[in-house]
């Protein structure tokens, strides 16, 4: 007798990249409910999920609750489990997950599974609005000193002030965020928390204004040099799509000479700085060197019509950079 063998195939789900988180609209809803002096986690069946050992529970945001025993501060999730041992002196929310835990005198940010996200302990910490942390750091004499001074002058050749103001008091001051990376550092002599976007900020003895993307403005405009950039310095710098030829191409189709203008020019150049936003485009422009007015007029008139840009690049997104052109003038007579 012959047999026939039958071949059953079940086929499998390869299960690859795909996120196993739970839904926020999912998360298991549990509650702080007193033992005596203690407090644990309850559903919402009253079912006991947390024992009673905690001093302290906070509301949970995002599945996550801070929870407190014997004066130190930890994490529990959504399922009762403590997700970050209770071993900081004092445990904050910031934003995005963040969370600002204080030990020995010195803070740091952490996410919820207690990974450390600065690279150094800092004397105070404050959540400063916009998803930002505010960042104090005592200033020290020395190499640290010597760094933050170093930093401090680039800045403030970049952004066209003199080195002739005092740097630093007792702390310097910056901010962190995940979502926006751009401001991230220390990197001013004074700093406040943000307000519709904006943060008040020193260099040296100058007021500036900050915003969630790193950009830069004077308290008072009309009386700075230079009165747009970025806090950072870009991975990729904005281009010309096409290139240089293609834009040298461009500026000869599209600059006109102010042909009425009774002058004669060897050698002469006007020198401008175009803001290119984070969509390639055109935003601003400001002359550092200026030739007469109609020229001025002239160039700054080209570039604003210009097609869009390649932005700059920092951390894989596009920011707003600035590009300086010169346009060099050889005219006997027009």
């Amino acid at each position: 007798m012959k047999l026939n063998s039958i071949v059953i195939v079940i086929l499998l789900p390869v299960l690859t990249g795909i996120n196993f988180a739970v839904p926020a609209q999912n998360l298991r809803k549990l509650y702080p409910f007193p033992k005596g002096d203690k407090y644990g986690l309850v559903d919402s069946k009253r079912r006991l999920v947390a024992d009673y050992i905690y001093d302290y529970i906070s509301p949970f945001r995002d599945g996550v609750a801070v929870v407190g025993r014997e004066q130190k501060y930890g994490l529990v999730n959504c399922q009762g489990r403590e997700i970050v041992p209770a071993r900081f002196d004092s445990l904050f929310y910031g934003s995005d997950g963040l969370y600002a835990a204080r030990s020995n005198d010195s803070i740091n940010v952490i996410d919820t599974l207690g990974k450390v996200k600065l690279n150094a302990w800092y004397r105070r910490i404050e959540y400063g609005g916009s998803g930002f942390f505010l960042l104090y750091k005592p200033v020290k004499k020395g190499m640290e000193y010597i760094r933050n001074t170093i930093r401090h002058y680039q800045l403030e050749s970049r952004i066209g002030l003199d080195r002739d103001s005092v740097l630093f008091g007792d702390f310097i001051y910056g901010y962190y965020s995940e979502r926006n990376p751009a401001l991230n550092g220390l990197w001013f002599s004074g700093g406040e928390k943000f307000v519709n976007g904006k943060a008040k900020v020193a260099i040296s003895k100058h007021t500036f204004y900050a915003d969630t993307l790193g950009l830069i403005t004077p308290r008072n405009p009309d009386r700075c040099d230079f009165c747009l950039m970025n806090i950072f310095i870009p991975d990729k710098y904005p281009s010309f799509v096409g290139g240089t030829e293609a834009f040298d191409k461009y500026m000869k189709e599209n600059l006109k000479y102010p042909h009425d203008a009774e002058v004669k020019f060897h050698n002469a150049m006007v020198k401008v700085r175009m803001v290119i936003d984070a969509t390639g485009q055109v935003v601003d422009t400001q002359v550092l060197k200026s030739l007469t007015p109609d020229f001025d007029s002239a160039v700054i008139g080209a570039l604003i019509k210009m097609p869009k840009w390649n932005p700059a690049m920092y951390n894989g997104s596009p920011v707003c950079w600035y590009y300086n052109y010169t346009s060099f003038f050889d005219i006997v007579g027009l």
